[in-house]
């Protein structure tokens, strides 16, 4: 019959070994054999990382994410909505509040930019 519980432990233990020799624990580490109220007990936790992020100054969440404005897919500026949809003032081109779609030109010519002045014929 086998022990799973002793195999879990052995793991366990390599496991923790390689995160030791990478410098991912501390010498106050929790992790492994202890003995609770004169009882064996092995905590396969710890708490190294809440003590690394502590002693970096980082004792409160950061707060809300920001979320960033999408960009235009031609020249990666920043979109701007004005509560309808989206729109790229140096493109000349809005979507709609989705974002989604091919965009529509907002210049009374359409897309101009492919081309040069216009030569004089003779």
């Amino acid at each position: 019959m086998s022990d799973p519980v002793g195999k879990w432990r052995e793991q366990s233990l390599r496991s923790y070994a390689e995160e030791v020799a990478r410098g991912e624990h501390d010498e106050q580490c929790e992790f492994g054999p202890h003995e609770v109220d004169g009882r064996p007990t092995f905590l396969s936790l710890c708490h190294c990382l809440k003590r690394r992020r502590e002693q970096g100054g980082f004792t409160t969440p950061p707060g809300p994410v920001i979320h960033n404005p999408p960009s235009c897919p031609r020249c990666d500026d920043d979109l701007i909505h004005d509560g309808d949809g989206w729109g790229c003032a140096p493109c000349h081109v809005s979507w709609g509040d989705a974002g989604d779609g091919k965009g529509e030109f907002t210049d009374d010519y359409g897309d101009l930019s492919g081309y040069g002045p216009r030569e004089a014929h003779q």
